[in-house]
């Protein structure tokens, strides 16, 4: 290391030669009192190895400064974060809104009626004993009417027949219902068949 630095104290005095001393200049023997120290036949061979240790002494500070510079800025890159761009925010999906479907109006059918029955058979209507068929004609039991009483009061009403006395309501023969009295003629029933006999 004093190697160096006499190197470069020889350095800054070739420098500063040619220029009045400072306070701090260091007074150098004679070229010729130099080389009759070193020796006969060294003379100035003293420069070159003095620039070559400058040149060494440079590259090596600069190396040593590289050495030092590059972990701070390896490490200084390793401890900045990242910005990472930031994801973009998915939108909320939209409520789901349920509808509640219509309820269909029960649907009301109105029952089938029934289909007419023939005239004969039509069990209220009243006809008359000879509108009837002859097949029917011929089972209603016969009968023989001897009299009548008629009245606005249904239980005084009262019909001779067969030589009896009958009242509405009641059956003279088997099947046969004695339904209504009037005045001059009486409905009957015979076999859900209603017919009226004049007298």
């Amino acid at each position: 290391m004093s190697y160096v630095l006499e190197a470069l104290r020889r350095a800054e005095a070739e420098r500063q030669r040619g220029h009045v001393p400072g306070l701090h200049a260091q007074t150098l023997p004679a070229p010729d009192a130099v080389a009759a120290d070193e020796g006969p036949g060294v003379g100035r061979s003293w420069l070159p190895a003095t620039v070559a240790a400058v040149a060494v002494l440079v590259v090596a500070a600069l190396v040593a400064a590289g050495l030092w510079w590059w972990p701070g800025v390896l490490s200084a890159d390793r401890a900045t974060p990242v910005a990472m761009p930031a994801a973009p925010l998915m939108p909320e999906p939209p409520a789901l809104t349920v509808v509640p479907r219509p309820v269909p109006a029960p649907v009301v059918r109105a029952p089938a009626s029934p289909p007419a029955e023939p005239a004969a058979q039509a069990p209220d209507r009243v006809l008359p004993f000879a509108s009837l068929p002859e097949a029917l004609r011929r089972q209603v039991p016969a009968m023989a009417f001897g009299g009548s009483t008629y009245s606005p009061e249904p239980s005084a009403r009262m019909l001779i027949i067969n030589g009896q006395i009958w009242r509405e309501g009641e059956q003279p023969a088997a099947g046969l219902t004695l339904e209504r009295i009037e005045l001059r003629s009486a409905q009957f029933r015979f076999r859900d068949q209603r017919f009226e006999v004049s007298y």
